[in-house]
């Protein structure tokens, strides 16, 4: 699914008004009539006790009018408040607002203390508050009137519908302009947006639900929408039934090189992972003084001992040994456990320029080449890199929060810079292409933050590119699988009591889940909604 920015849809609802020639009055009667639909069919009974419109100035509040008045038309009790002055109401919006008043629709307007007493207590009665206030767009902290309706719409305990966004959130980001509605519904319109999926927007939103309100279907297309949300649908052809006759050499082969003292669990867990996710095969390459371990370790993996430095890490002349054990094998992961020495930085740098297969490269190769990340360019196969905020801050020179604030254009502008697969980690991970398409996951939840659990994703990625080989294909599915893993952990042993063994054994239940969706589907695995492509001579004017 596609996301726009707020700019992204002003553009397009430019488009459509002036080129394709759809009055401005009938997307916001479409927007609006969307939205009482939704609301009458969820929240009818809760509605029969009252429903507060609580509307901005602009088109949001505008779009609010068009609630209030099909409510109205359908005999629900409707109480709206404008917050300011109608004087200040234009264009649309104050058309859909002068219908309000001919049809004697009870209309408050908030100007004073008095007023916004008088709207705070209603809102507190309310079955239903709708949230017409910013919509996308907003720009700057909430405050006075605006603030103390938010603050009135948290504290109902109504049933709260946000319009197109809950007011408050930056819409491009998900970022808090001080204080935000809570929505149990966000009716969003004609393309979602990326702050509803992203942290610690997506909180706020509840349910989004896409009204089609009649903008041209090829927009996504033509407007330069890079940002996306991860869902399974593209990928259900992966999860058809196997062959009969299939052998684990069908399924490929993946070498896992890490592991350093004390740090044992996470290539061991990489390479099961990959196991679980299905690979054919699975073999481990460790520093010699942790081989007997993980062959003790480990019953279904192949264990080989490398050369090892001073520290204990892998040495820069295990490099042949490597390539060697590379022969035949379907794709590489790099790092899990592997610490941090010049020896190993050496490795990394010699050993990337001469690869033959894909790399998952775990973070903590990645911070062995922190000072010199321009070795990830001169690989010549396709490289995927996972790592969290703190390790992409590392790499980039910059502090975590910058990282955090803006961590689509952060992933997006490294993945085009080096050529790889970036693996944003976090609430909401974020996956970022050479070519500039950023994706968002929604699967996974808080218990996944414990030691281990990346260190499963690597091996999970890597286990899908040894099966399908499309690496960019194979790491969206892998985020995607690997938190639906996390969330049947979930269901199993909650949220504190979570490992990331069991992410690892839930990773079966979360096939198997997807093996159903295929079936469902049908044969060819594929997503039966398809967004149109414009026509030869439409779409955006050059």
């Amino acid at each position: 699914m596609k996301l726009a920015t707020a700019s992204q849809m002003r553009e397009i609802d430019r488009h459509a008004i002036e080129e394709v020639g759809i009055p401005g009055i009938v997307l916001m009667e479409n927007a609006g009539a969307g939205c009482a639909r939704v609301l009458m069919e969820r929240y009818e009974a809760e509605a029969d006790t009252g429903v507060c419109v609580v509307c901005g100035t602009g088109n949001n509040g505008g779009d609010g009018f068009v609630i209030a008045r099909h409510l109205w038309n359908n005999g629900f009790p409707v109480e709206v408040f404008v917050l300011g002055r109608a004087a200040q109401i234009k264009g649309d919006a104050k058309t859909n607002f002068e219908i309000l008043e001919k049809l004697d629709v009870p209309v408050t307007e908030v100007v004073n203390d008095d007023d916004a007493e008088l709207m705070e207590a209603e809102i507190d009665g309310a079955g239903v508050v709708v949230d017409a206030i910013f919509g996308t767009g907003l720009d700057r902290e909430v405050a006075g009137t605006h603030r103390r309706a938010i603050d009135a719409i948290n504290a109902s305990g109504a049933k709260v519908v946000a319009v197109d966004m809950p007011s408050g959130l930056d819409s491009d980001s998900g970022r808090l302009w001080g204080v935000a509605v809570f929505a149990e519904i966000t009716c969003t319109f004609g393309i979602a947006k990326i702050g509803q999926y992203t942290h610690p927007g997506y909180l706020h939103c509840g349910e989004v639900i896409v009204i089609d309100i009649s903008l041209p279907g090829y927009a996504p297309h033509d407007f330069g929408l890079t940002a996306n949300v991860i869902e399974p649908f593209p990928f259900l052809s992966m999860f058809a039934a196997r062959p009969d006759d299939a052998h684990k050499g069908s399924f490929g082969h993946v070498l896992v090189v890490g592991g350093s003292p004390g740090l044992t669990g996470a290539p061991a867990m990489s390479a099961l992972a990959a196991l679980r996710t299905g690979a054919g095969l699975a073999s481990l390459a460790v520093p010699g003084d942790l081989a007997l371990a993980m062959e003790a370790k480990l019953l279904e993996v192949m264990t080989y001992a490398l050369a090892q430095g001073a520290s204990g890490t892998v040495a820069d002349d295990a490099i042949e040994k490597v390539l060697a054990l590379l022969e035949g094998k379907t794709v590489l992961a790099l790092g899990p456990g592997m610490g941090q020495s010049p020896e190993a930085a050496r490795f990394i740098a010699k050993l990337l320029p001469k690869l033959a297969v894909p790399v998952v490269i775990d973070a903590d190769a990645l911070n062995n080449i922190a000072t010199d990340t321009s070795v990830l360019k001169r690989c010549p196969t396709d490289v995927v890199i996972t790592l969290h905020p703190g390790e992409m801050a590392r790499l980039i020179g910059r502090d975590t929060a910058a990282v955090i604030a803006d961590r689509l254009g952060v992933a997006a502008s490294f993945a085009q810079k080096h050529g790889v697969t970036v693996v944003l980690k976090g609430a909401r991970s974020v996956v970022a292409t050479p070519s500039g398409d950023t994706w968002i996951n929604v699967t996974g939840n808080p218990g996944m933050a414990t030691a281990g659990a990346g260190d499963v994703l690597t091996g999970v990625i890597a286990g899908l590119i040894a099966q399908h080989k499309n690496v960019p294909d194979c790491t969206l599915l892998g985020v995607y699988l690997h938190g639906l893993a996390g969330d049947i952990a979930n269901e199993h042993v909650g949220e504190r009591g979570m490992i990331a063994s069991d992410i690892l054994m839930s990773l079966p239940e979360a096939i198997m889940e997807l093996e159903d969706l295929h079936d469902e589907q049908g044969a060819d695995g594929e997503d039966d909604a398809k967004t149109p492509v414009p026509p030869e001579g439409n779409g955006k004017s050059s």
